[in-house]
């Protein structure tokens, strides 16, 4: 069962479900409410969902073109020193800041939001209308009953030319579903607590 805005606002403002939380769906604000009237890439709450937003302060890493390694990508073996963060830039007048993806380029971000994840619940996140009509993919995996951190994200931008990535405005939607019985081993319940949990910062691949 997929869960409504009434019961994701439920689990959210009496369980923590997701900090901080917008009750509403915001479509011409930022948190600065500097240029109220400016339009925004909608995040908060939505029909069934829950519109996530990226971090300014965590920045947006993509692979340095112009060095690291040159040979295949270990997914058991990471090399942090490959990554590069792309500048973002602030347009104070309009109360905006914003990254510029390169063409065919992937990166990793962080959200604003830190998601609590119920052991009777399972996230599910997908990209929004806005940014894949401009060629952005977003590749996030589940997140699991049990699981609580911030959530790292993942963009690929398909358009031939850099596309706009902006910070403290949608990203992606999670929506979420409820099980039909509580799960024997939760990701928090994993050995270790489960190896992407408590994630405060952008988190490579580790096995």
């Amino acid at each position: 069962m997929v869960l409504s805005d009434i019961d994701i606002k439920k689990l959210a403002t009496e369980h923590g479900m997701i900090a901080p939380f917008i009750p509403e769906q915001v479509r011409q604000a930022a948190d600065t409410g500097l240029q109220p009237d400016r339009p925004r890439i909608s995040y908060g709450i939505s029909s069934a969902g829950y519109d996530f937003r990226l971090c300014p302060a965590a920045g947006l890493e993509v692979p340095d073109p112009w060095g690291g390694q040159r040979t295949a990508v270990d997914p058991k073996n990471f090399n942090s020193s490959q990554m590069i963060k792309l500048r973002l830039y602030t347009d104070l007048n309009n109360d905006q800041q914003w990254w510029e993806l390169p063409s065919l380029t992937f990166a990793l971000g962080l959200t604003v939001e830190t998601f609590q994840i119920p052991k009777h619940i399972l996230g599910m996140a997908t990209g929004k209308s806005t940014y894949a009509r401009c060629g952005i993919f977003l590749n996030v995996t589940p997140a699991e009953p049990g699981w609580g951190s911030r959530l790292v994200v993942e963009l690929f931008n398909a358009f031939p030319n850099p596309v706009r990535i902006y910070a403290n405005e949608g990203i992606g939607q999670m929506t979420f579903q409820q099980l039909s019985t509580l799960p024997e081993v939760s990701y928090a319940d994993r050995p270790g607590g489960g190896k992407y949990q408590n994630q405060t910062a952008i988190t490579y691949a580790k096995v």
